[in-house]
């Protein structure tokens, strides 16, 4: 056999950035309370109060008791795009609401198909249970080999 001589690297092609914000104690302490008072009439609501999952409507960011929680998503996403290095001064939230889960309730794998970025705040969470998230590498190549640890 002949030597041959060559060299490899990785390319990262198809990063997915993930950008977290956090909140001091006290800014997140008064947009829980306005996020919280805000949802009340779909928490409150006696016809939804049996439902495992209630979806609010997704003009959440238009309302006006979410202002200071509109403000606080537009300045994080303000951040994320600055740090992309992006034109980001005419962006523009296209949909903001709310998921209500019930105890031992989960949220099903999706995507944002249609989204530059797409965001999760929780308000309240189970320690242990439901206080985490999980990204999942869309690309269907990703599905087809899988290494041995």
């Amino acid at each position: 056999m002949k030597n041959i001589n060559f060299s490899s690297q990785a390319d990262q092609w198809f990063p997915t950035t993930i950008w977290t914000s956090v909140l001091d104690l006290n800014s997140k302490l008064k947009i829980n309370e306005e996020i919280v008072k805000g949802l009340s009439p779909y928490i409150e609501n006696s016809e939804l109060k049996n439902l495992n999952y209630v979806v609010t409507d997704t003009d959440l960011h238009t309302k006006k008791n979410f202002k200071l929680t509109t403000f606080f998503f537009n300045r994080a996403i303000f951040e994320y795009l600055k740090f992309l290095k992006l034109e980001h001064h005419n962006f523009e939230i296209s949909g903001c609401w709310g998921n209500i889960k019930r105890q031992n309730f989960s949220h099903t794998n999706h995507s944002h198909q249609n989204n530059f970025v797409s965001g999760v705040y929780y308000v309240k969470t189970d320690k242990g249970k439901t206080d985490k998230i999980h990204f999942n590498d869309p690309r269907e190549q990703n599905k087809d080999l899988v290494p041995v640890p």
